[in-house]
């Protein structure tokens, strides 16, 4: 074997073994905090707060987290502390900047509909035959087409719009609970330095 993949097969053997360590270890708050980390985005389940489909976007979310936290752990067994703070500003402006986006457009686009009312996502643009409607006081508004049409987001706004958005609304959601583990890895991968030196 080639000493280069030798070394690696190494670095990245012993990075895991922390990582393993880390999560065995249910004494310290940092291990605690990163569980919880994980589990966060199924809060949604009962809080109603994220994007639809509510359960595969709360599970994408947690499968998401657990993937960036191991290749965080993984990335930064070899970096220094200052270093690793850096990366820690870097991900928590990423975090508050898709989290205040995905609750933005998540309060402008998901809608109460159907006979449960259940959370819908719409589109951005209004159909051509739906404004002409509202223009001559069929209708009020968007809502009011959308409710006559049965709480279907297809019959008042275009289908590439209200596609759009059923992408980006969970997309920016789990990006905001991926940079949150990140962070929360840089921390805890700090922290572990400024102990063991």
């Amino acid at each position: 074997m080639h000493p280069i993949v030798v070394v690696f097969e190494r670095k990245v053997g012993e990075s895991l073994k922390e990582f393993r360590s880390f999560l065995a270890d249910f004494k310290t708050v940092s291990s605690l905090t990163l569980k919880a980390s994980v589990l966060a985005p199924f809060v949604n389940l009962w809080a109603r707060i994220g994007p639809p489909p509510t359960t595969l976007v709360a599970v994408l979310a947690s499968v998401t987290e657990i993937i960036i936290l191991t290749a965080v752990f993984q990335a930064c067994h070899h970096l220094s502390v200052s270093r690793i703070a850096r990366a820690m500003k870097i991900a928590a402006l990423l975090f508050f900047a898709t989290a205040s986006v995905s609750f933005a457009l998540n309060q402008s686009f998901v809608v109460l509909g159907g006979k449960n009312q259940q959370r819908i996502i719409t589109g951005f643009k209004v159909r051509a035959n739906v404004v002409e409607l509202i223009r001559k006081s069929q209708y009020r508004s968007t809502m009011d087409a959308f409710h006559d049409a049965n709480d279907d987001p297809e019959q008042v706004w275009t289908s590439e719009s209200t596609l759009c958005m059923q992408i980006v609304l969970p997309l920016l959601w789990i990006a905001s609970f991926g940079f949150l583990a990140a962070y929360l890895a840089l921390f805890v991968s700090a922290e572990r330095k400024r102990q063991a030196s």
